[in-house]
């Protein structure tokens, strides 16, 4: 069987779970990771059997990999994408896609001159449950869409952490988890039209937002709410809860069920979020996608459209108001 050569850029904690993922895909071979801190880039290196680099460039140049996966600070994230798209490369991204809408449209843009593809590495995609509430919604099972709620809030020290530095990261919690949470949104109810963001009381010091609620408007008209935190728990056991006109649907860390509200009971479906096999299915289609045989879960629009929604939600912040998504595209 032929291999995907796949080179790595960034080589902390996020990168080794994607080498786990890929290391369990026959047609993937890893041949370099690069990281600016060389023990990490070596470490890595010695877990993928692989060459280790300090200088990405220098990787790509070697190495000359079909994929890259950037899983280096947000920062980074447009120098290496445009890089190894001018080089060949097909790119996977890990979230947030960008630090702005006009560094995701450069992104983009290279990706279409180089006939290439790009994309924004989005694991809730690919988790089983909520791929099935996604047909479950579609179905009608639980009526007219009404309301969804969606919450990634725990208790974390950032104070030490490269996602609490604004100048690598972008921002605090709204760009870091809330890219997540608003393409959940969109995979599962489409287009954001409009959002309001409020930033909570800061519990941790840091230079940028620990809790953020952010609340969305679709263009079919439903309503989502979504919670973010580094500095609050919420004793929940799902993630992800859907009101319809016709019962609710909840999707959960250890399974998911969904009631009518003419029938008393519960009705299970899956099995709850599995990190692992969602990261393995996340690059098993990119790498179907790269090969000509698969369509993108997650396409480079959807990753763009993750970038604007917490944009606008940083001005909607500062605006303490509603803003409409075409309005306004600048933070």
């Amino acid at each position: 069987m032929d291999k995907t050569r796949i080179g790595i850029v960034g080589c902390g904690r996020i990168a080794a779970t994607h080498l786990q993922a890929l290391q369990a895909i026959e047609e993937a071979q890893i041949v370099g990771a690069a990281d600016v801190c060389k023990e990490a880039a070596e470490r890595m290196s010695q877990s993928a059997g692989c060459s280790s680099y300090i200088d990405f460039k220098e990787m790509i140049e070697i190495e000359k990999p079909e994929i890259i996966v950037i899983c280096s600070p947000p920062a980074t994230h447009e120098e290496v994408a445009i890089h190894a798209l001018g080089h060949g490369a097909h790119v996977l991204c890990e979230k947030p896609f960008a630090m702005d809408t006009e560094s995701a449209s450069r992104m983009v843009q290279a990706a279409q001159k180089a006939e290439r593809l790009i994309t924004m590495a989005s694991k809730f995609r690919f988790v089983e449950d909520v791929r099935k509430a996604k047909e479950l919604v579609q179905s009608g099972v639980i009526g007219k869409m009404v309301l969804c709620e969606i919450a990634f809030c725990g208790r974390v020290d950032m104070r030490n952490r490269w996602n609490s530095q604004p100048e690598l990261s972008g921002g605090g919690v709204l760009i870091d988890n809330g890219s997540h949470a608003v393409d959940i949104v969109r995979f599962l109810l489409g287009p954001i039209s409009r959002v309001q963001v409020q930033h909570g009381r800061s519990l941790q010091g840091l230079r940028v937002e620990d809790t953020s609620m952010i609340f969305v408007e679709t263009t079919d008209g439903v309503w989502g709410r979504i919670d973010l935190s580094w500095s609050m728990e919420k004793d929940q056991d799902s993630y992800i809860c859907m009101h319809g006109s016709e019962g609710m649907l909840v999707v959960g860390w250890k399974g998911s069920r969904y009631r009518c509200y003419d029938k008393p009971e519960w009705v299970s479906f899956g099995t709850g979020y599995d990190k692992m096999s969602a990261f393995i299915r996340q690059h098993q289609n990119f790498l179907d996608c790269v090969r000509g045989r698969a369509v993108a879960v997650i396409n480079s629009e959807d990753s763009f459209e993750s970038v604007r929604v917490v944009e606008v939600g940083y001005s909607s912040a500062r605006a303490n108001k509603w803003l409409e998504l075409d309005a306004c595209l600048t933070r």
